[in-house]
């Protein structure tokens, strides 16, 4: 009796209901807290590609809400080592990012976006290993932030412009104020979603059921974290901006 009610409650009928699918997207979801909890960013550029083909229903919703739940705990445990000079000038910088995102599908079509973004990430990555690291001056960090916004409200990828403006700060410092950045972006992206992919009670829930995931996830990182720590992040961090770079231009393919 107590089981059926429970899972007559609105969205519970996904969590109480275990088939391969389930298993699969959990398994997915897992892999990219480990990502995003060792590097600091490539949640949703790990999990989105992969559930699309197992659950999209988890898309773009509950894995917005997962990534939240993320950030927050990320956000928390790393709060005392956050710069916030960064913080302060990338979040500045999105604002403006964030609104000629929401504006830019009268412009331009889905595949354009991507094509355009992936061709500029990809050729941000090579000035930057070309160019080497560098202290990163405030005019950087809000053209990074400025980017990011855009890019989070037309391709959902809003992380490779910042991690790049951010690149050159210790591993610990690079992933909490990471956090919190998505954390603040991420609430403001969801206010501001088109009213077709708005979050109902229903897709809510089907995200917080992913926190155990997302908890497991960042307990198993720990490894992750302190090998990347030890002088590898910066090369990590371009290695996965050119990976989603990339996947940009193949999803722009063809163009049109």
């Amino acid at each position: 009796m107590a089981f059926s009610f429970v899972s007559s409650l609105p969205g519970l009928e996904y969590v109480t209901s275990i088939d391969q699918a389930w298993i699969v997207s959990q398994l997915v979801v897992y892999l990219g807290v480990i990502v995003q909890a060792s590097l600091g960013f490539g949640f949703a550029l790990i999990s989105a590609p992969l559930l699309k083909l197992v659950d999209p229903d988890l898309l773009p919703g509950p894995l917005m809400v997962a990534g939240m739940l993320l950030n927050l705990a990320m956000s928390a445990r790393g709060q005392r080592v956050v710069d916030k000079r960064c913080l302060r000038w990338i979040v500045l910088g999105s604002l403006p990012g964030l609104w000629l995102g929401a504006l830019s599908y009268a412009w331009l079509t889905p595949r354009q976006i991507d094509l355009l973004f992936g061709v500029l990430v990809l050729s941000a990555v090579g000035m930057s290993r070309l160019s080497g690291a560098s202290h990163a001056s405030s005019g950087v960090l809000m053209t990074g932030g400025f980017f990011s916004g855009v890019m989070n409200m037309t391709t959902t990828m809003g992380g490779p412009p910042v991690v790049l403006a951010l690149q050159t700060l210790p591993g610990a410092q690079f992933r909490a104020t990471l956090a919190i950045y998505f954390l603040v972006i991420g609430g403001i992206s969801l206010m501001i979603l088109p009213h077709s992919v708005q979050l109902d009670m229903e897709k809510a829930i089907r995200g917080m059921a992913l926190m155990p995931v997302v908890i497991l996830g960042i307990w198993s990182a720990g490894p992750f974290e302190r090998w990347l720590d030890a002088g590898h992040t910066r090369i990590a961090v371009l290695l996965l901006a050119a990976v989603s770079g990339g996947l940009l231009i193949f999803r722009s393919w063809p163009p049109g």
